[in-house]
């Protein structure tokens, strides 16, 4: 009975060591999650920026543009070949990102079909990067093309 008591004592004395929660002593944990990046502000986004686009997985240069931030929210796209028409978007900052979105239908490259655009860049170091959809305007589920994108701000 009494290997009993102190076998029991042990056990409960080796269990309570340990807990912080009873000790009082705090650990820091080094599996702590990454701090969120900065939030992106429409400062940052700000002004004329020129860009190039590319067929998602391909090195070969499919469009040149000028991108023009006219307030926090909207902007106009003009494609540098004058091909096409300058396109208004609208804008959104969620997070570290900003989400653009053509504001009407444009014509496609050949004059054939009238398409939309939904695209989201991130800042990186002094570019802006990121991906963008064209859809058919008249079937924003449908997706006809995916393009990665970057673009320099002109001072």
């Amino acid at each position: 009975m009494r290997t009993s008591l102190l076998l029991a004592a042990a056990v409960l004395a080796a269990c309570t060591k340990g807990d912080p929660a009873k000790s009082g002593s705090m650990t820091t944990d080094s599996t702590a999650a990454p701090m969120a990046p900065a939030a992106l502000t429409s400062a940052q986004v700000a002004g004329t920026w020129h860009g190039t686009s590319r067929q998602e997985g391909s090195d070969t240069l499919t469009d040149q543009w000028t991108m023009v931030s006219t307030s926090d929210s909207t902007g106009m796209l003009v494609f540098d070949d004058a091909k096409n028409d300058s396109i208004p978007y609208s804008m959104r900052l969620d997070g570290d990102s900003v989400v653009m979105t053509s504001s009407r239908p444009y014509a496609g490259r050949d004059g054939k079909g009238r398409f939309m655009y939904r695209q989201v860049g991130r800042l990186q170091g002094d570019r802006l990067v990121g991906q963008v959809t064209a859809m058919l305007a008249d079937r924003p589920d449908s997706v006809v093309g995916r393009f990665t994108w970057e673009a320099t701000s002109t001072p």
